[in-house]
C-alpha cells in the first residue's frame, strides 16, 4: 500500500520549513528524510508539532532523523501525534551539493 505525500519540502540550509496544517482524520505520521549531494552528505532534520493556533512558538520535537551515506542517505521515523500543525527544522546539513528532502504522510 502507498502512503500519499501529505507534505514535501526541501532544503540546502540550516533552518524551518513552511508549517503544514494536514486534512483529515488520524493521529499517526510518517516523516521521511532523504539527502543527496555529491560523496559523503548527511542532515539533521527535526519533525516538529504544535497546537498553537498561531503557529507562531510552542513547537514540539516528535522525531529526529539523520540521513547519511554516500550520495544519498535516506530516514524514517513514525509517531502518533494528534498535532494540528507540522514543520520540519534541518539543524544540520554537510556535503558537496547537499539538499534535503523531506515529506510527510499521515497513515
Amino acid at each position: 500500500m502507498t502512503v500519499p505525500h501529505l507534505f514535501r519540502a526541501e532544503s540546502t540550509a540550516t533552518g524551518q520549513t513552511d508549517a503544514f496544517k494536514p486534512a483529515g482524520p488520524g493521529t499517526q505520521v510518517t516523516a521521511q528524510a532523504l539527502v543527496t549531494g555529491s560523496g559523503a552528505v548527511s542532515a539533521t532534520v527535526k519533525l516538529q508539532g504544535t497546537n498553537t493556533p498561531s503557529l507562531s512558538s510552542s513547537w514540539v520535537d516528535l522525531a529526529t532523523l539523520e540521513p547519511s551515506g554516500t550520495d544519498a542517505g535516506v530516514a524514517t521515523a513514525t509517531t502518533q501525534a494528534a498535532l494540528t500543525a507540522f514543520r520540519f527544522a534541518v539543524t544540520a546539513i554537510s556535503g558537496s551539493s547537499a539538499r534535503a528532502t523531506m515529506s510527510l504522510a499521515r497513515g
